[in-house]
């Protein structure tokens, strides 16, 4: 590079550079007299004093927003009603994300884990394996319940993402006794026992809970209607992990 062109080169580099130290410092003037006006400053997240940037918090209204924080889209999908897969009778569950006496209700949510872990006790009893947790099983769980709470006691069909077994239940105190109440059809079993049992409208719930091919489980109460769903395949936390990373977030600011 020849005296000349180096000559131009420093003129342009010096030039560029008070440039952007004058546009700095506008676009700092203007902030501080438009406080309301973005200027390219994003928002999106913060920068500590020791230089760490941390995101910014999210909302914390229904089990969409956990699952979202977990980063599990298809179960916010299934309770949002935008899964490629939704059921054809989403809308008669009249989910409404967050509600009082929705599934989707956080409080709600918190309480039906006490279904799992009761589940798990009968299970344990018996000499079976426990069931697993997992983010979409608690969100096919959910809005099933809600077709039955909002809509009618009964199963929603079995169609789309939602297609797993499931146990119902209606006015029990808590979601402890409803597993109980599904528990109670053993005595329908010949000899009060899984084996040789037959599945039955009298025998169906005790069943399902003890099943050896489930694996993964998911459930949920809304308006005193409790909802246990089985399936097998597909990773899950034990309750104990899936409920400290529930409380973890629900608690976190």
């Amino acid at each position: 590079m020849n005296l000349k062109k180096f000559c131009i080169f420093i003129f342009v580099a010096i030039f560029l550079t008070g440039c952007a130290e004058v546009l700095n410092e506008i676009d700092n003037e203007i902030a501080k007299q438009f406080p309301q006006i973005q200027t390219n400053k994003t928002n999106k997240s913060k920068t500590t004093q020791t230089g760490k940037t941390t995101p910014t918090k999210t909302a914390k209204n229904s089990s969409a927003d956990f699952f979202t924080a977990m980063g599990d889209n298809e179960a916010a999908q299934i309770v949002k009603g935008t899964h490629k897969n939704t059921p054809s009778w989403f809308a008669q569950s009249k989910t409404t994300l967050g509600g009082a006496n929705d599934a989707t209700n956080l409080q709600n949510m918190k309480a039906s884990l006490a279904i799992i872990k009761q589940t798990n006790a009968k299970r344990k009893s018996e000499g079976k394996s426990v069931l697993k947790v997992s983010h979409k099983m608690m969100a096919i769980s959910q809005i099933r319940t809600n077709y039955a709470a909002h809509y009618k006691f009964s199963h929603a069909p079995l169609t789309g993402v939602a297609s797993v077994a499931e146990n119902l239940a209606k006015g029990q105190a808590n979601g402890a006794a409803a597993v109980n109440a599904w528990y109670s059809e053993k005595s329908n079993c010949p000899n009060k026992s899984a084996k040789n049992c037959k599945f039955s409208a009298n025998t169906g719930h005790y069943l399902n809970l003890v099943n050896s091919g489930y694996s993964v489980t998911g459930a949920s109460l809304a308006n005193k209607t409790y909802g246990g769903v089985y399936g097998s395949g597909g990773n899950g936390y034990t309750i104990e992990q899936y409920e400290e990373m529930f409380d973890k977030w629900l608690n976190s600011k």
